[in-house]
């Protein structure tokens, strides 16, 4: 949760600091506390895993699972080679880092066409890194076979989804390239996962069901579909307990979400 939060509040930062004109100095700022804030966390990762002990407690399908696994990062860490990558999912971001700002339509119609996942990708050309979103998509989905692997008991259903999640071709295209497509999947997955578990929705749950699809929406301009149908049964659930909030906090992510870049432009 906190690293989906971290990642729309990031995008949505960069958006903003597009419009006013002070992309490169927020660029930096993110760029260097991201990447010193993962080294810190990696060196903390090794202090406390023993691959060993791990490996010894694993079954035959677990291993099956991290073989499939190594064989993804290995795919999100290799080169780039996507057409629309090598276009607007580089360019975008480039764009910016050499402009400051949002590419024209009159002068380029893919610059227009990008969600926040291209903008993010901002800091991996910064940091000299192109696997940065791939490799945070490939993470994300780590963590979400950790938290579904917390939610249900059965170690057989768990083993069954992952393979079933992992076996999907579509899985090679989303993890083998910039473009953001899986992690706002795994947005709208979480909203969607709360929106069916939570009897009574509370305004805190509201707040981040609602957050975490107008994320994926930015995102990917493609989820606004599934985002809307799932946020508006949301909205309809979370009405009958709270109205006055439930309106007024909706409002408000609306306008910080899709009016503030209007107004900005």
């Amino acid at each position: 949760f906190n690293l989906l939060i971290s990642l729309i509040i990031f995008s949505q930062i960069l958006k903003i600091s597009s419009y006013v004109g002070f992309f490169k100095e927020i660029n930096f700022i993110l760029s260097y506390s991201i990447l010193l804030f993962g080294i810190y966390n990696l060196k903390n990762l090794f202090s406390f895993f023993n691959i060993k002990d791990f490996l010894l407690t694993l079954s035959k399908m677990e291993i099956l699972i991290i073989l499939f696994l190594l064989i993804l990062f290995i795919i999100s860490i290799s080169p780039p080679s996507m057409a629309d990558a090598l276009d607007y999912h580089y360019g975008i971001p480039m764009y910016l880092l050499k402009f400051n700002q949002i590419p024209s339509l009159d002068f380029w119609l893919y610059g227009n066409v990008g969600g926040n996942g291209d903008i993010f990708n901002s800091i991996a050309i910064y940091l000299g890194s192109d696997n940065f979103g791939s490799l945070i998509q490939l993470i994300s989905i780590l963590l979400f076979f950790l938290f579904i692997k917390k939610e249900i008991n059965n170690k057989n259903k768990i083993n069954f989804l992952i393979i079933f999640i992992l076996s999907s071709p579509t899985i090679l295209q989303l993890l083998s390239g910039p473009k953001f497509m899986l992690l706002p999947q795994l947005m709208t997955t979480t909203a969607l996962y709360f929106f069916v578990k939570i009897k009574k929705i509370e305004v805190i749950d509201f707040i981040f069901i609602a957050v975490l699809l107008m994320g994926a929406a930015q995102f990917k301009s493609s989820f606004i579909i599934s985002s809307s149908l799932i946020g508006f049964l949301t909205f309809y659930k979370a009405l009958r307990f709270n109205k006055i909030k439930i309106l007024f906090y909706t409002s408000l992510l609306t306008v910080t979400f899709f009016c503030t870049y209007s107004y900005l432009e």
